[in-house]
């Protein structure tokens, strides 16, 4: 009985409990957030699941495109010509940047024009039930659309090669045109102080700019070794996919310190010297 009510309410929720993807308590669970959702736009059962569950999103939503009858794009991003790379690029900000952040925000991407249809625009779609696509495809100023359904890890790789996220912390380091100068002394450190020199330091912004590349490289390691001339050499290791983190402080930061054997009172910055940090992958 509970089986025939679902197929008429939710057909999403339905074909997830009979393919064994959800099991039944989750599924009443989101479909109760779904009853009491307050958001603007009431989220559907999946994207529901992937927000509020943290199932994989190209498993539910490859469920999603099979039902409503989405194209699934297969292609892999790293096959993609540089004709190809340029012609989408030209199509996502060709608008300006306001509507380039609004496809961006909606992780849609201007694919390309039909080949039958010239003047219909394939819109590659992460969330193909998104409600907010009918507006992005009236703001890129096309007759005709259709969407089409992308999976979260192609799109991730697709759009760095169309719109590369910047990192803010390895730009900083790049814009203060700063040198670190160290020196080495037995004198015990004050534990509040070393706190206090951290958190105002370029320090702080190296780390993170070694977070932040490390994370998207999906690495599992970043090995900072000590070099001649005070340049330190960074090492990406990748063994482990590296899912999380760029958020997260190290607390280590200080034994780094210590470990380079780095007194706080001595990091000047120099304005006649420039010296930039160059983070690499070690093959």
């Amino acid at each position: 009985m509970i089986d025939a009510q679902l197929e008429m309410t939710d057909k999403i929720g339905y074909l997830l409990l009979k393919k064994g993807i959800i099991d039944l308590t989750i599924l009443e669970q989101a479909l109760k957030i779904k009853d009491n959702d307050q958001t603007k736009l009431k989220r559907n059962l999946a994207q529901i699941l992937v927000d509020e569950f943290n199932f994989d999103h190209d498993i539910i939503f490859r469920e999603v495109a099979i039902l409503y009858a989405f194209k699934e794009l297969n292609i892999h991003p790293e096959d993609l010509p540089d004709e190809r790379i340029a012609e989408m690029k030209n199509l996502m900000n060709r608008q300006g940047p306001d509507i380039k952040k609004m496809l961006l925000e909606h992780r849609v991407i201007p694919f390309k024009y039909d080949e039958k249809a010239k003047d219909k625009l394939v819109l590659a779609a992460v969330d193909p039930t998104d409600r907010n696509i009918a507006k992005v495809a009236y703001t890129l100023n096309v007759k005709k659309y259709e969407i089409n359904y992308l999976r979260k890890k192609d799109y991730e790789k697709i759009i760095q090669l169309l719109a590369p996220t910047e990192n803010e912390f390895l730009k900083l380091i790049q814009e203060a045109d700063e040198e670190i100068t160290v020196t080495q002394e037995d004198a015990s450190i004050n534990e509040e102080e070393l706190d206090a020199e951290i958190n105002k330091s370029a320090l702080v912004n190296l780390v993170e700019a070694a977070l932040v590349e490390g994370t998207r490289k999906g690495v599992s390691d970043i090995h900072i070794l000590p070099k001649s001339g005070n340049k330190p050499k960074y090492i990406f290791v990748s063994t482990v996919n590296l899912r999380s983190g760029i958020h997260r402080k190290i607390h280590c930061l200080k034994h780094l310190w210590l470990w380079l054997k780095i007194d706080p009172k001595v990091l000047t910055v120099s304005k006649e010297k420039k010296h930039r940090m160059d983070l690499y992958k070690e093959k």
